[in-house]
């Protein structure tokens, strides 16, 4: 079974607009060899080639996550989308849960199209609070979508996700079966936070 949140966050920037969200990638607005900066979550978006095209930077409470991941900047000419952030899944149980297979909210990887390269959004954020967790979960993921390249013009990597786990008993839960990484492009987005809190 899986659970999916992937680009349900901010949606990508379209030009000449930025990434949606508090701290979307900034667009490319006018310009050659400049392509869009990534989305940001709980880790900062990276930037894009040239000029202003910067990525967001992280914005995440950790603790207790309520918030979805940023758009990617879009590079320059009009119908350049870059990708949308991951959305938000919590799972929450004053008793026990049982999760088998697959929870991810990652961020879309930037559209591929044109000769500016698009950013990545950021994952979103995963949050399971229980008193038992059990069940073989195959795996978490809240990773941030790539910068596209095109012709050497590569776009900034969406910053990582959130996941976040309270409990107090749990068989199934190690850090071998959470990712949480930046999404690849001209600077990488910064990784993500593996949070858990054992009562």
């Amino acid at each position: 079974a899986t659970v999916d949140a992937d680009g349900l966050g901010y949606d990508g920037g379209t030009y000449p607009s930025n990434g949606s969200g508090p701290v979307g990638g900034v667009g490319q607005y006018g310009g050659n060899s400049q392509s869009g900066g990534g989305g940001a979550h709980c880790g900062s978006g990276g930037n894009g080639t040239g000029g202003p095209t910067k990525g967001g930077t992280g914005y995440a409470d950790i603790i207790n996550p309520t918030t979805i991941g940023a758009g990617g900047g879009p590079g320059y000419t009009t119908g350049r989308y870059g990708g949308d952030g991951g959305g938000l899944i919590r799972l929450l149980a004053s008793g026990s849960i049982t999760i088998e297979g697959t929870i991810t909210a990652d961020g879309e990887d930037g559209l591929n199209s044109g000769n500016h390269g698009n950013g990545g959004g950021a994952a979103g954020a995963i949050f399971l609070d229980a008193t038992n967790i059990f069940g073989t979960p195959d795996l978490f993921t809240a990773t941030g979508g790539a910068g596209t390249n095109f012709g050497g013009n590569e776009a900034g990597g969406g910053g990582g996700g959130c996941v976040t786990i309270n409990y107090t008993t749990s068989n199934s839960i190690t850090s071998s079966t959470v990712n949480v990484y930046g999404g690849s492009g001209n600077l990488d987005g910064g990784a993500g936070v593996l949070y858990t809190v054992q009562d």
